[in-house]
């Protein structure tokens, strides 16, 4: 699974570098832009929090290759439980280190066509704490909603 998440996580950013055409030596700037995003994070697989790590790493490698800055929409839920927050939150920390932006993807990635609208709103503002602190000590607020599904 870890291997298939990082060839996905490539196969974005060779999409994202192709936007760019060389010119003989010359970088011509695309037409376009292109947004580059990474749902679902912290990435906890297995809740192993090495391997987490390890993906974690891996994917922001990736985009520090092809010189891609992402947004990555974070589910608080993911940050449970309390045992596991720290290390987890270190996982974010590295994203914002690297320069790239975290957004809310709610708390527990509910379908709004599967849940009450009152229970999809408490899990959209409780999608945010640890993004906001995160975010809060670097002088920033959260800037993006990425709704499930």
């Amino acid at each position: 699974m870890t291997r298939r998440l990082l060839a996905v996580a490539a196969g974005a950013l060779g999409l994202a570098a192709a936007t760019l055409a060389l010119a003989g030596d010359a970088v011509v700037p695309p037409s376009r832009t292109m947004a580059v995003t990474v749902d679902d994070l912290p990435p906890v697989l297995l809740d192993d929090p090495a391997e987490a790590r390890r993906v974690d790493e891996g994917v922001l490698s990736a985009l520090s290759r092809h010189g891609v800055k992402a947004v990555g929409f974070v589910n608080e839920g993911r940050l449970l439980p309390d045992s596991e927050r720290a290390p987890r939150l270190a996982l974010l920390e590295a994203w914002l280190e690297a320069g790239h932006d975290l957004g809310n993807h709610t708390h527990s990635h509910p379908d709004i066509n599967r849940v009450p609208l009152a229970e999809y709103e408490r899990g959209v503002l409780r999608g945010e704490p640890a993004i906001r602190e995160l975010l809060a000590k670097r002088g920033r607020v959260p800037r993006w909603f990425r709704h499930p599904y």
